[in-house]
């Protein structure tokens, strides 16, 4: 009995122990909170807001920190804003085309604007940009402000980098001074190239070019497309066709009156700027009635046409044209030359790229013989050993079309050595020649079957030298069995004198310098004035 009393005061007195020590932390607690104090909620505005900086953008200053002019057209502003405890909500822009005229504001979120503006009658305008921004706190920038000085550039015209107008010039050499003095100049047919463009960009162009050959201000515009137009009496007007940021275009002058000359060309823009690019050159009547091309013709036979034209034409009475820095860019001027003239005599050269490029199909020597206009056509000779076979560089058209005959040779050997051989006269109003240079060569000519072609010369008959199989035409006297000999065909005109009194081409594959220089000049005479109208 005794000892269970002794266990239930043991546990009371526990209980009592552990409550005491429960209502001593209680009251801690208590005591502790007792001693604590409530936040109050966060207030931003208690935080300084850092003001934005508003910035805008600028090219690089000249010397003297002000800014080059740059294009009225098209003009870009760029602007920013920055917050170092924020971000940028919102722009306020101005852009004032009198600085001391007020212009609205605009708010945006963007940060450039491309604008155009009108010059004024020097070409000049600006702009006063100001620019403020204000952050997410509605804290606003300073207000930063630019003034953009512009510009109108005008247009720049020039020739292409690639063109040299001494293509379209003869040369004169007067040696009787001290030093020699070179004169270029031409009878007036001029072909140019041309590039424009505008810094501004060429949409600012006019989409057209004009061009004058008058020395006082042009009253008158043409259209280019106008049967009247003529740059000698007006502006012709022509719309550029190059599409590209730099315009080429070009430029033919078929014809102009002699003396010096000036060719101007403007170029204009939306803001008034005009450039003008002129270009002087010395302008000389055909001196008669033939131009002689000499092309790669070799200097004995240079001494021959220079003869033989004297003769017939008197000193001085014809013309001689060179390539002097090869064909002309444009072959417009080399036809509208030629068509200056009654005749033209085109010797050596076919294996010349010059008379390659003349004979293009439908090219100068086409549409100088057969214009595709209404334009007259002209009579022309071609004097070359080379005029058919492999070794010739002219057009097979142009032989087949124009002159008449196939590209093949008749005889298919080659006639070496004609020297003493007759080159006779199909014609009696035409002179039989003698071969006296045994440098001479031909390659015979075949004409067309259904070619309206006539005979003028033939060589006297051939045989083959057993030999050595070459064409023998030293003669008949030596030739022993006369049957069946070939007779080449070495000079040839188109169409017949049953067709028509004159000739539209006459071609020969011979070289008249290797004849009897007065037999050769008098055939030659005989030519231009019963078959080509050229009467001395």
């Amino acid at each position: 009995m005794s000892q269970r009393r002794e266990s239930q005061r043991l546990a009371t007195r526990g209980f009592t122990l552990l409550a005491a020590v429960l209502a001593c932390g209680m009251v801690g607690l208590a005591a502790w909170t007792a001693g604590c104090s409530r936040n109050e909620p966060f207030d931003p505005e208690s935080v300084a807001n850092a003001v934005p900086v508003a910035t805008i953008f600028v090219q690089t200053p000249g010397p003297d920190t002000e800014l080059n002019p740059t294009s009225y057209y098209e003009r870009r502003f760029s602007w920013s804003g920055s917050d170092r405890d924020g971000w940028i909500r919102e722009y306020y822009v101005s852009i004032r085309t009198d600085r001391d005229v007020p212009a609205p504001w605009d708010t945006t979120l963007r940060t450039d604007t491309t604008l155009s503006f009108a010059p004024d009658v020097e070409g000049n305008a600006e702009a006063l940009i100001i620019v403020a921004c204000r952050d997410d706190r509605g804290a606003l920038s300073d207000t930063v402000s630019q003034l953009i000085p512009m510009r109108n550039f005008p247009p720049a015209v020039n020739f292409q980098s690639d063109y040299e107008p001494l293509t379209n010039m003869q040369r004169e050499i007067d040696n009787s001074g001290a030093e020699p003095d070179t004169t270029f100049w031409n009878w007036g047919p001029t072909g140019f190239r041309f590039f424009a463009f505008d810094l501004d960009g060429s949409v600012t162009m006019d989409p057209f070019f004009r061009y004058t050959l008058m020395d006082s201000e042009p009253t008158v515009t043409w259209a280019h497309d106008d049967q009247d137009a003529d740059p000698e009496t007006g502006w012709v007007q022509v719309p550029f066709v190059s599409i590209d940021e730099f315009k080429t275009f070009d430029v033919l002058v078929k014809r102009a009156t002699p003396g010096d000359r000036t060719l101007t060309v403007a170029v204009a823009d939306e803001g008034g700027a005009e450039t003008r690019f002129t270009y002087s050159w010395e302008v000389r009547a055909p001196a008669g009635p033939v131009l002689w091309v000499a092309d790669n013709t070799p200097s004995f036979g240079q001494t021959f046409w220079g003869e033989a034209l004297d003769a017939h034409l008197g000193a001085g009475g014809w013309q001689t044209y060179e390539f002097l820095y090869g064909f002309p860019d444009n072959a417009g001027v080399l036809l509208a030359t030629m068509r200056l003239f009654d005749a033209v005599v085109w010797s050596g050269g076919s294996t010349s790229p010059m008379l390659q490029s003349a004979s293009a199909n439908n090219g100068v020597l086409f549409q100088y013989v057969a214009p595709l206009g209404d334009e007259d056509p002209g009579r022309f000779m071609l004097a070359t050993p080379n005029l058919v076979g492999t070794s010739s560089s002219l057009q097979p058209a142009f032989r087949q079309t124009v002159l008449g005959l196939t590209s093949s040779q008749d005889p298919l050997d080659v006639m070496d050595d004609m020297n003493g051989s007759l080159c006779l006269a199909q014609d009696g109003s035409l002179p039989d020649m003698a071969c006296n240079n045994r440098f001479s060569r031909a390659w015979g000519l075949l004409a067309l079957e259904d070619a309206d072609a006539e005979d003028l010369y033939r060589l006297e008959q051939c045989a083959t030298d057993p030999r050595s199989g070459a064409l023998d035409c030293h003669g008949a006297s030596r030739v022993v069995d006369l049957q069946n000999l070939p007779s080449p065909l070495v000079v040839v005109r188109q169409p017949s004198t049953a067709t028509a009194p004159l000739a539209n081409t006459v071609a020969a594959c011979i070289d008249f310098a290797y004849f009897e220089r007065v037999d050769a000049i008098a055939a030659v005479a005989g030519i231009l004035e019963h078959h080509l109208g050229v009467a001395p």
